[in-house]
This record gives structure tokens, sequence and C-alpha cells, in this order.
């Protein structure tokens, strides 16, 4: 369960309560790649990779001899200088502004790239600190090699961050941006952050609808995954099928989206992440006056799901090697987005050969090394990265009858009669375990190529039927974005008594500003299986 304020948990469950959706939309290309920053010349407290973190903060202040730009009233704190420089500092010119505002010799910032395929807007930031001042006449140059594909010049500006589109340029490989004149006289040039691309906030007055499924399948013997439907105001109509100047050539497959809900509590509006979603190829929709456009998003275990695996030359032998090298397929942005929990990462797992792998899929990949190490898999919802994990008993919230539209519906989980296991061994071993319920009608037949041994095979066919027989029941509610997949919640059922489930399935869906009657599967968890 995600943790949350106190505020947060008794606006959830009151009476009234507003419920505020928030996108970060993330078109860029997701194979961009960032250089060094070049500039004219900057200041020793500069920090220019931070032109690139999607960190947009307003720097923090501090004294420098700029003429009235500290006074001694302690409002300003020494520069605590390199490397100990706390919160985001940004890019800092080295020529100072004159009596006039411009500048005798124009200062530049350059922001490098490579990977970019195309572009069709970008935007800079400027500190919203008023004593440090912003750019008033400005040019912004998007290079492709020596050739300048884009120039704008921007004067009297008097906004903290600027926007441009309405053009093309392909194979970027640098962002310029050159200054005439700043807003206030004796300041150094500071930016906070260059964006080559669209990153915006999408919020209440642009979302017209969202709509979040969860998924997972602690017994392996699938590959579900989360999915994002979001309709939002296509402002101005900026995405354009018919005009590919536009753009809609941005995009592309890869392009992160993170979404989170909020509730409006006593001090303001407090979100909850709920993962980070991705465009898929063919993955947008328009109406029939382009008003709207939606988006249909998949997380990290949908981009990964049907992907076929490309076999390395040298195979993985632990859990965390074998999950690594799925998610490098994805990109070389995409290296760092998996996490597996301590110790199991560890867990050795070998194939007799690399031949067992070929014309395999990752999502059957994922779900048979998950079988054999005894975890499970989701996309996390706070990081957005794929997690693998042991489904441990943890805690999340207690669905009382003032949260429910209506008593939880109850259904028996299938039984099992028995598994076939193909071991992977010299002589392909068939090799069967009893199941939960000998007279069931169901039995499973597994080929996993991590599995060579019966023992393997009946520590695999163990947590396999733990998570059947069960009861399945589900709860129509309100909503809470505490809660995760994994959690052990507390359900009241109608009998007088509350029953524990595990929560495997959730929705969060929002229409017309309301979040309501929204379904969370649970598998019913006793003393006995957690």
């Amino acid at each position: 369960m995600q943790q949350a304020s106190n505020a947060y948990a008794q606006a959830i469950t009151a009476g009234y309560r507003r419920i505020l959706p928030r996108a970060l939309i993330d078109i860029t290309d997701p194979d961009l790649v960032y250089d060094p920053v070049t500039s004219s010349g900057q200041s020793w407290v500069s920090v220019p990779q931070e032109l690139c973190n999607k960190v947009f903060n307003t720097p923090t202040l501090y004294a420098s001899l700029e003429s009235e730009r500290w006074a001694l009233d302690g409002s300003r704190a020494l520069h605590p200088g390199m490397p100990n420089i706390t919160g985001e500092n940004g890019f800092v010119g080295a020529v100072l502004s004159q009596d006039d505002k411009t500048f005798a010799v124009k200062p530049w910032v350059q922001l490098n790239v490579h990977n970019l395929g195309i572009m069709q807007a970008c935007s800079v930031y400027f500190s919203q600190n008023e004593c440090d001042g912003l750019g008033t006449d400005f040019t912004v140059e998007v290079m492709s090699g020596d050739t300048v594909g884009y120039r704008e010049t921007v004067t009297g500006n008097t906004d903290a961050s600027v926007y441009f589109e309405g053009f093309t340029v392909h194979d970027v490989t640098a962002i310029r941006v050159t200054f005439a004149k700043w807003s206030l006289p004796h300041r150094f040039v500071r930016m906070v952050e260059i964006v080559p691309g669209i990153y915006e906030s999408w919020e209440a007055d642009t979302l017209y609808s969202i709509d979040v499924m969860q998924e997972i399948a602690f017994n392996c013997m699938k590959t579900p995954y989360g999915t994002c439907s979001l309709q939002v105001h296509n402002k101005k109509k900026r995405f354009n099928p018919y005009n590919r100047s536009g753009l809609f050539q941005s995009i592309e497959e890869r392009q992160g989206i993170q979404v989170s809900m909020g509730v409006e509590t006593e001090t303001g509006a407090e979100y909850l992440p709920l993962g980070v979603y991705y465009q898929q190829s063919g993955g947008w929709e328009t109406d029939a006056y382009g008003l709207t456009i939606e988006f249909k998003l998949v997380d990290i275990i949908g981009l990964l799901a049907d992907r076929d695996y490309n076999v390395p030359a040298t195979l993985p032998t632990t859990l965390s090697g074998w999950i690594a090298s799925m998610v490098a397929l994805l990109g070389e942005n995409f290296t760092n987005c998996w996490i597996v929990d301590e110790p199991l990462g560890q867990i050795v797992l070998t194939v007799n050969s690399a031949d067992e792998l070929k014309d395999m899929n990752c999502g059957n990949l994922l779900r048979y090394l998950c079988m054999a190490a005894q975890t499970a898999f989701r996309a996390d919802a706070v990081t957005g990265k794929l997690r693998v994990f042991l489904p441990k008993r943890t805690d999340g919230v207690t669905i009382g009858a003032d949260n429910m539209n209506s008593y939880p519906k109850n259904q028996p989980e299938d039984s099992i009669a028995q598994i076939k296991f193909r071991l992977a061994d010299e002589d392909n071993t068939e090799y069967t375990v009893n199941g939960t319920l000998a007279a069931a009608d169901k039995s499973l037949s597994i080929s996993n190529p991590f599995i060579h041994t019966a023992a393997q095979a009946d520590a695999a066919a163990q947590y396999i039927l733990s998570w059947y027989g069960r009861t399945q029941f589900t709860v129509y509610g309100r909503g809470d974005m505490r809660c995760e997949l994994g959690d052990v919640d507390s359900v009241w059922t109608g009998f007088d008594e509350n029953a524990s489930g595990r929560r495997f399935k959730q929705q969060f869906k929002i229409e017309n500003g309301v979040m309501k009657n929204v379904p969370s599967y649970l598998l019913e968890v006793t003393d006995n299986a957690g």
C-alpha cells in the first residue's frame, strides 16, 4: 500500500470528495540520449546537466555579487560551493547584463543530443525567482548537424516558460538559446530546463476521462499487464493525423506518460502515482471533429509481453540478469527500468542451451522465470518499473460498507486436478504433481526451460497451486489510490464480519469528473495461505 498523509486518508473516505487526475505527457524520442551541454561560458556555480533532468523546481536562492539580488536580512544563504549544492541550480552564465539589460557579448547555451529522430516542439524554462530575472529577447535554434533546421526569435518575453511548435526537424543534434536581453540589469543568464519535445502536465481541465486497469497473475500462468486510456482536449487540434507537419509525427512507441490521481484535502490536492504507461503503435484515436484525442497505453510489461526475446551471446545466470536482459531490449533509456527485490536477484536460473529460448517472447520468458523462482511480477505504481517480488502478507486498506456500492460478489477460484511438467533434462521427462482437487476438470501442462529436476518442479507446483482453490470476491467501491496489487485488504462481507483478500486486479476510472463504482478483485487469504 502506498503511504499517504492522514489528511488524504480522511478525504478519500469522506462523504463528499473531489478526485483529481493528472498525466505528465512526455512526447520525446524514447531513444534520445543527452550529451554534455556547451555554452559561451558559465559560472562556477552552474550545473548544466540539470538542463535535461525534467525537474522544473525554482532554483535555490543564494547570495551573489549581482546588484540588488540579495539583502542582509537572512533570506539569502551563502552558496555552499561545489559539489555540495542543495536543490536545483540549473545553468548559470558568466556574463552580466548591462545597465540597459542587454549583453555586450551575447551569451548562449546549447543542449546537445543524439538519437533524436524527429522533433516538432521544444520549450525553455527560466527561474521563477523574481530577483533572478528571465530572458526577454532571445533566439532558439534547432540544429541538425551544422544546419539550422528551425530558428525563432522572441522579443519582450515575460513568461518563465516559453513553448515552440509548428516545425519539423529530423536528426536533431542540438538546441541553442542565444540571449540579447535580460529582464533585469546586472544579472547572469539562468536557465532551469530545455525540453526537446513535449513535457506537459494535463489535469482535470484538459482530461475528459481516464481509465486505469491493473492486474497481476500470482500463479505465473499468464502475463497480464496494466492499461490506461486517456481522453484529452485536443487544444487547437494540435494532434492532427492529416497534418504531418504538426505534432502528430512526434507520437512514437515507448513514449512514457506518468499517471496519478489525487484527492482534495483541507491543505490542497494530494496526488498518488498510478504508474507509467507507454504509447504503442496505433494506440491513439481521434473523434470526428478532432476535438479530443484518446491515447490507449500499456505499462512496461505490456511493452514487453509480445516482444521477441533476442538471445544474448552470453546467457544470464541469475534472476536479475535475465530481467535486465529483457528490459534492455526496449532501448538504452530503459536499461534501469527494473527492480528485483533482494535477495531474489541472486537466484540462479539456467537453461541447457540458447535453442530453448528460440521463438520465445518476453512475456512467456518473464513468467517462466518467476515461476521457477516462486515469485511474482508487476509494474511498480510509484516508479513504473518492472518489479519482481515475493508476495508477502502486507496490510492494505479496510473497505467498509460506507465505501461500497454493494456487498462483495463471491465465486470460487478454479481447482486443479494435476500439473504435468515437461522437465528440461536430457530425456524431456514428464513429471506429474497432484493438484488441489483430484476430481477437478482442469489440469495444467508446463514446459519451463528453467525447471530441470523433479525437486524444482515440486517447488514450482507448490507455489502455483497455492493460488488455486480459494474464494475470489469482487468489491465495487469508490476507489482508493493507496491500494497496490498484492495488498491484503480487509473487506466487509455482509455476514457480520470482515474477510481478508489479496488484491490481484483493480480499476481507477474517472468519467464526468467522478470516480465511483470501480471494481477491486481479491483472492481469499486464510491463516494458512498468504
